[in-house]
């Protein structure tokens, strides 16, 4: 109790019982006004919410107390997304040399926070596919099709005449869709029809496993900040680049910070065995992790501990080249973010569904 009352002092421990007791107030009153129907209607619709911002609030807490061990929390907030997924999008298929590659960067229109558009670059990963990354994080919670000062959703709305995210186009054969099933399909079918998907990718997409994984994934990073909604910034005059693995974490960081910034840029998946090549220091994609149990360890600790030497950013527009998720997201924020980022909190969701939205 000692211990339970010094991480949590004062007001903070207050505000906290009262959290918890209002949510056992709620969940008492659905179940017992509405029944068992209306009590997992609502369980499964407003409590979700609710979570994240209890685990918005506590990770703002903890990093203001206690910023030193909250690095840790950091990092396995990122893991957990892989933990989730089986790191799905650490190892290229094998095979690819077998298969048609693009000749043209393929383009997508996604945002860092939604589950869907995950599954298409874990994709574009294993088959070893660069492509075009057009991010497009939303402008509010509250209203849902809100398009008024996005960069690129008009885009998506315009060409595809809805605003629904992923949204992918290949230049090579004119093909234009929604629907990451759908995306997933056509690029095995088109890029990946005579490759191996990797075991823990396999893994990753059975049915009941990924329905269960893909919204745990929502929990573990539901910072607004972290590429769920859009911050004011310059846009650059010419695509960054960035050379990466879908489930590294060092990646995935990077990633968030240009999705809130809606900064466009072109990204080289560096999946293991993959064969890609990166800027200096890297080098050669390592070829000496294997598909296995004991590979995907290896890759795993070569990526936290080491994220200067899987991470890589190049901006065209200052001639600068940066490798480690920490100075990038530095760079970025202090070269291109013109404003504040959002207040908003996940209690807001939804909060003005009845109000005519303004879309694109």
């Amino acid at each position: 109790m000692f211990i339970f009352s010094w991480l949590f002092p004062g007001r903070t421990l207050f505000l906290l019982y009262a959290a918890i007791m209002k949510i056992a107030e709620s969940l008492y009153t659905d179940l017992r006004h509405r029944g068992l129907v209306g009590f997992l209607t609502s369980l499964s619709t407003v409590y979700p919410r609710v979570l994240r911002h209890l685990i918005v609030s506590f990770y703002e807490w903890g990093n203001k107390h206690f910023p030193f061990i909250w690095r840790l929390v950091d990092w396995f907030s990122l893991l957990a997304i892989d933990i989730c997924r089986f790191f799905a999008g650490y190892f290229a298929a094998r095979g690819l040399d077998r298969c048609r590659r693009p000749q043209k960067p393929l383009v997508l229109y996604e945002f860092e926070g939604c589950p869907f558009c995950r599954k298409v670059r874990e994709t574009l990963s294993v088959l070893g596919l660069d492509c075009m990354i057009y991010p497009c994080p939303r402008e509010t919670l509250e209203i849902a099709g809100y398009c008024k000062e996005s960069r690129f959703r008009p885009v998506v709305k315009e060409a595809g005449g809805s605003l629904m995210f992923p949204y992918f186009e290949d230049p090579n054969t004119g093909v234009k869709m929604y629907n990451s099933d759908e995306i997933i399909k056509y690029l095995w079918s088109e890029y990946g029809v005579h490759a191996e998907a990797p075991w823990n990718y396999s893994l990753a997409k059975i049915g009941i496993i990924e329905m269960l994984a893909l919204p745990l994934t929502t929990f573990c990073r539901p910072m607004m900040w972290a590429g769920i909604l859009r911050i004011p910034s310059e846009q650059p005059k010419k695509p960054l680049e960035l050379w990466g693995c879908e489930a590294s974490g060092s990646t995935r960081r990077v990633r968030e910070v240009l999705s809130s910034l809606e900064i466009p840029y072109l990204l080289h998946t560096t999946a293991v065995n993959s064969g890609k090549t990166v800027p200096s220091p890297l080098g050669t994609v390592g070829r000496w992790f294997s598909g296995t149990p004991v590979g995907v360890f290896l890759t795993l600790l070569s990526s936290y501990t080491a994220p200067a030497f899987s991470t890589v950013l190049k901006d065209p527009n200052t001639n600068v080249e940066l490798s480690g998720s920490s100075a990038i997201a530095q760079y970025l924020q202090e070269t291109y973010q013109k404003g504040s980022p959002p207040k908003e909190t996940w209690l807001m969701y939804g909060a003005k569904t009845s109000a005519k939205p303004l879309t694109c």
